[in-house]
């Protein structure tokens, strides 16, 4: 049963009071509006920070609408907010009861991150720039985009990891994990995933799954097997898989790799609009 939630309170209200306060400035709704089309903006130096932080706002509430930023930017010109708030509200409902479902996984997370000594993701207003750190809160958890952990000491990934639906990019370079697990090739919205200079030697057939991934970085790892499904993945852009540490080029005399290995590379390789690095 989902718990009754009201307008006074409920996921992602605090992100829409301020987001609705922020356009009541007319000059920052124009300026959102250009940018959202592809124009250039003009602007003080004390309206670029109520810019950017609407801009961040809009980012978070098209992720939990199901609408894109013009269509926000629409109703927010025509101050609908209602058409804005509804949708809102019955995303705070599905978002508590997936938070609910989901409870013991999300504990596990945060004891893999207290284990593992992870430092605490602190908030950011910036969209470009990728903090180092772990929430600890299970809204922030529910609601972490970019998973950014380099050189952490991190040696292996909890499958739990597939419970974080928002999470777009994975970079956990430079640690020392030995496995890609499911979990990791479940996650339905990631599009990036760094895991250079690690100790990978497997990348599993299960990545295929990952419909939305475009880039894969396995550079300085132990890679010694491909999946055949590589072949299968139409949104996949790029492998980077050179400099391996056990020394030897995966497509060149002596790699490692089966015939199959080799015949997936090579195929990635033909591709017009593919980049692949060995």
């Amino acid at each position: 049963m989902f718990r009754f939630l009201s307008r006074r309170t409920y996921h992602g209200k605090r992100e829409f009071d301020r987001f609705k306060e922020l356009l009541s400035e007319r000059a920052v709704l124009e300026a959102l509006v250009t940018q959202s089309t592809g124009g250039s903006v003009r602007m003080s130096l004390d309206m670029a920070g109520s810019i950017q932080e609407a801009i961040n706002l809009l980012q978070s509430l098209t992720s939990m609408v199901s609408m894109d930023a013009m269509q926000i930017l629409e109703l927010a010109s025509e101050k609908k907010w209602s058409a804005i708030e509804k949708p809102l509200v019955e995303f705070s409902r599905v978002f508590e009861s997936y938070k609910s479902d989901n409870a013991p996984r999300l504990k596990a997370l945060v004891r893999w991150a207290d284990t593992n000594r992870l430092p605490v993701l602190e908030p950011f207003n910036s969209l470009v720039y990728k903090q180092t750190g772990f929430p600890r809160d299970e809204d922030e958890l529910l609601s972490l985009r970019f998973l950014h952990l380099p050189g952490a000491g991190i040696e292996s990934i909890p499958n739990e990891i597939c419970v974080l639906p928002m999470v777009m990019g994975v970079c956990l370079s430079g640690n020392a994990i030995r496995s890609i697990p499911t979990g990791l090739c479940s996650m339905p919205s990631v599009y990036r995933l760094d895991l250079d200079d690690n100790l990978i030697e497997e990348v599993p057939g299960e990545i295929s799954g990952m419909k939305q991934l475009q880039a894969i970085d396995l550079d300085e790892n132990m890679i010694r097997q491909i999946p055949s499904s590589l072949r299968s993945m139409r949104s996949l852009k790029s492998l980077l898989v050179s400099n391996q540490k056990h020394g030897r080029d995966l497509l060149s005399a002596g790699t490692p790799l089966s015939e199959e290995g080799v015949s997936v590379l090579r195929a990635l390789d033909g591709r017009y609009d593919f980049k692949l690095r060995t």
